[in-house]
């Protein structure tokens, strides 16, 4: 491995030992998923793909209360999953979450799987979430690389490479495997972590606070910055789309999605590109952006009472935002229930 990688045992032990040692000393030790057992660091770990932990951790206390274990979890009813992930986004994540509990309860007697063959059979569960499951949720060795890790190895051991390319990935899961330790590795992959998210930024990396630093090749060539290099980015296409809402009689109408593509299994009103020439409108509402991974949607929603014999589910206000709604839709039912219900209902 030492040829593969092109540096020595003595640096890969000190790199180890140097992420060990900072993280008891100034890692993050009360995350809510901490100390909780693997089956909190499954849902932690799956939320915090793509979000932010800031934004993850009330999201978790939820979830968690709902489904305090796996077979809660395995019987609920996706729509109850689907709730408590509402405005969470990347909601397949949610639906995938769902699948991995029934199938433990069916092929795994109830226990979320203590090995990588087993784990990444899960869905949703890639090689770097199965490590961290792994190292943080079972104490066992596991190897992750998420986006902190990348960035640190890129750094340390000056790896000018594009880090979406296969070739770059290789490396870097070389490099992740041969200075994860087997001795505290749960310690050390939290510390990785931590110090990807609060002292290797991105941009305003903090070297002065960094216990690799003096082995750190981007530091001692004044490159932290660069490296790794940055994705290209794509300019993301625009669309302008109407949600129409159904309404009659003080409640909304509202349909189930299919479980696949853009907020799959989420219960919307029409989503049209064109609004119909002719509509009875009650009420329109400010235009919403909302930025979606590949393409960014402004969103003009509206009251009407066109299609209603199309609608087979109708919900009032209150009881539609139980459901799992998209975001841009939940903010419109609250402006709807909080403020304006009274007055739309007057109107009829």
């Amino acid at each position: 491995m030492t040829e593969s990688v092109g540096t020595n045992e003595l640096l890969k032990d000190n790199f180890a030992l140097s992420v060990v040692t900072w993280q008891e000393k100034f890692g993050r030790h009360h995350l809510p998923w901490q100390h909780s057992g693997a089956y909190a660091t499954w849902i932690s770990e799956i939320m915090l793909q793509q979000t932010q932990v800031e934004t993850v951790i009330n999201y978790f206390k939820k979830f968690m209360t709902q489904f305090p274990n796996i077979a809660a979890l395995a019987n609920a009813n996706i729509d109850e999953v689907l709730a408590i992930w509402s405005g969470l986004g990347y909601y397949a994540r949610a639906r995938n979450i769902h699948k991995s509990a029934q199938m433990i309860v069916n092929d795994f007697d109830g226990k979320l799987p203590s090995n990588i063959e087993d784990l990444m059979k899960l869905p949703g569960i890639g090689p770097s979430t199965a490590g961290a499951i792994m190292a943080l949720g079972h104490k066992h060795y596991g190897v992750i690389l998420d986006g902190n890790v990348k960035r640190i190895l890129s750094r340390c051991f000056g790896r000018h490479l594009d880090g979406q390319s296969h070739h770059a990935q290789k490396q870097l899961w070389q490099l992740s495997y041969w200075v994860t330790p087997e001795k505290n590795c749960h310690i050390y992959t939290q510390g990785i972590m931590d110090l990807g998210s609060s002292v290797c930024h991105k941009l305003h990396p903090q070297c002065n606070q960094c216990p690799i630093q003096s082995i750190c090749y981007a530091h001692k060539y004044n490159i932290t910055p660069h490296l790794p290099y940055p994705k290209v980015k794509k300019n993301k296409p625009s669309f302008t789309k109407h949600l129409v809402i159904p309404y009659h009689q003080g409640k909304l109408g509202l349909m189930k999605r299919p479980n696949t593509g853009i907020w799959g299994g989420l219960w919307v009103p029409f989503i049209l590109d064109e609004l119909p020439k002719e509509i009875s409108t009650f009420r329109t509402y400010h235009s919403i952006k909302h930025i979606f991974t590949h393409q960014t949607w402004i969103i003009k929603p509206l009251l009407a009472n066109d299609h209603l014999d199309q609608i087979e589910h109708w919900f009032y206000p209150e009881d539609a935002l139980q459901l799992g709604i998209p975001k841009p839709v939940r903010d419109v039912i609250e402006i709807i229930h909080h403020d304006q219900i009274n007055t739309l209902q007057e109107v009829e």
